[in-house]
């Protein structure tokens, strides 16, 4: 029992973009996982690939690529929990005979798999390892092949790692001669015959690419019906030959099997090229098949992107990450739902009318829902201009978060939230020339700002959660917002004192003191600016 849920625990591993670069096409890695899942479990797998890093789901689409970084990683999940290796073992350990055990087992029973269906589709052994090169490249963009005959039933295959600085690794080695060794299967023949001629595992000599020469039999059964047929032809041709004068009956049956056999080459000869040329042009509207399928599915998973993305765009989830990670979003959705809490520096600002309470009850409930949408309309631009992620709306207050991109300082983000507060606040300004216009009274505003440590990430449940922050500096900014006064910013003297030098604040410090306030034990001393 402790054994199995040591194989089985999950272990949460962050998802990363880049292992879904285009090196192994998931038509060959879904069948491979789903033969483990009959062999090992489908919980041990569930788990393995929450490790590695991707989803099920993109595993089994059969039509997206995953990286070499993801197969390190899926390759160190397995060993770890099926064979407790903590590290990769060496070339021959049994856990990289699981990828020559599955091209055995791909080869052999009813996979369904495209690649199948092409090659059991040509016309022989031979002919299907002369066009292996081509199929390759839509499985495996790693490697490059290159097949030469050595001679009848031999061909010489060499397999060339694409990246320079690579050599073939253990599992492609062991899945290249599972698959070559198999492949006579498709038409009912023997086993191939391999010697491995150069390989990054020799003691003596390695090599970064490997080099095989296959042996194998070719199908015999289309040549037997076109002898039968041949014989048949003899035997008539030396039965009449038999009364044919002057010559003896051996004579003739000799002559006629000569001259049968003859005319059997002849026909062979002619339907061997009438196959191969049909057979050549089939493979290549297969590949061709293969490769238009790719491409149709990358234009449509760019544009599933570009939706994703003008969705996040429109959420303030998008604002609130870097870039680097929303792109790991696009890729793997699950994560928005999972991120959990990711500590950050950040500034947080609140901004609320003044004695909006009254003057809703003054007013008729669609009025005042107009001028709040005014006021809103007025005062979001800011946000944007500055960066700010407007986190959540309390009736006319809202919520704003400042976080860091890559490349920005501290002071730099605390100045951007200041900026943001003054500009809110000429923008009311602008807000109340319209309201005046309509025959209605102006709005007064406070805005209060605080910055420092935060956690950031999905808050709540499965039934009602959200990406919000967490901290002491959303309430210490909640509750400055109420020491300001109308139409004024209140930030903390510590903020304001450690603005980068030089840094250019389009308002006026018009008061400095000290506050108390609720629900900090400790006073807070603050700076007071009017936007010019």
């Amino acid at each position: 029992m402790a054994d199995l849920e040591a194989r089985t625990a999950k272990i949460v591993v962050p998802a990363d973009a880049s292992l879904i670069e285009r090196h192994f096409s998931t038509k060959g890695i879904a069948p491979f996982v789903a033969w483990l899942d009959r062999e090992e479990g489908k919980d041990l797998m569930d788990a393995v690939l929450a490790d590695a890093g991707l989803p099920r789901s993109h595993i089994a689409s059969n039509d997206r690529w995953v990286s070499r970084a993801w197969q390190h990683r899926f390759q160190r999940a397995l060993a770890a929990r099926l064979y407790k290796e903590p590290e990769l073992p060496p070339h021959n350990h049994a856990l990289w005979q699981l990828w020559r055990k599955a091209a055995w087992a791909m080869l052999s029973d009813d996979q369904n798999t495209v690649l199948m269906a092409v090659l059991s589709a040509l016309l022989s052994p031979g002919f299907a390892l002369e066009q292996f090169p081509r199929f390759m490249t839509s499985y495996n963009a790693t490697l490059t092949a290159a097949v030469g005959s050595a001679g009848a039933g031999r061909r010489q295959i060499t397999f060339t790692p694409t990246n320079p600085e690579e050599s073939v690794d253990s599992p492609t080695y062991w899945n290249i001669i599972g698959t070559l060794e198999r492949l006579p299967t498709l038409w009912g023949l023997p086993d191939a015959r391999l010697e491995v001629l150069e390989s990054p595992f020799f003691e003596q000599s390695p090599s970064r690419r490997m080099v095989i020469d296959v042996r194998y039999e070719e199908p015999t059964h289309v040549r037997m019906k076109a002898l039968g047929a041949v014989m048949a032809l003899a035997g008539g041709l030396a039965a009449s030959g038999l009364w044919w004068a002057g010559t003896s009956g051996l004579e003739m049956v000799l002559g006629a099997t000569t001259a049968a056999f003859s005319a059997w080459a002849l026909l062979e000869n002619r339907w061997r090229r009438a196959a191969v040329a049909s057979q050549v042009d089939e493979a290549n509207q297969l590949v061709t098949n293969i490769r238009v399928q790719d491409k149709r599915y990358e234009e449509l998973l760019q544009r599933s992107r570009e939706v994703h993305r003008s969705l996040l765009a429109s959420q303030k989830l998008s604002g609130y990450l870097p870039a680097d990670l929303v792109d790991e979003i696009l890729e793997n959705p699950e994560i928005e739902t999972t991120l959990g809490g990711r500590r950050t520096d950040a500034a947080v600002l609140f901004a609320d009318l003044v004695g909006f309470t009254p003057r809703t009850e003054q007013r008729p409930p669609e009025q005042v829902v107009d001028e709040l949408n005014l006021y809103f309309g007025y005062i979001d631009p800011a946000f944007e201009r500055h960066r700010g992620v407007i986190d959540k709306r309390m009736g006319d207050g809202v919520m704003a978060v400042f976080v860091p991109d890559k490349s920005e300082s501290e002071a730099d983000v605390r100045l951007r939230a200041i900026q943001c507060g003054l500009d809110l606040l000429r923008s009311l300004a602008q807000c109340n020339e319209e309201l005046l216009a309509r025959g209605g009274e102006p709005m007064s505003a406070r805005v209060g700002i605080a910055a420092g440590p935060l956690v950031q990430g999905t808050m709540g449940s499965p039934v009602k959660f959200e990406y919000t922050v967490i901290g002491d500096v959303v309430n210490t900014a909640a509750r400055l917002e109420g020491q300001a006064r109308d139409n004024h910013l209140v930030v903390p003297a510590a903020v304001f004192d450690a603005l980068p030098d030089g840094a250019v604040i389009h308002g006026r410090a018009v008061d400095r003191r000290v506050v108390k306030v609720k629900g900090k034990t400790l006073s807070i001393e603050v700076v007071e600016l009017l936007p010019a």
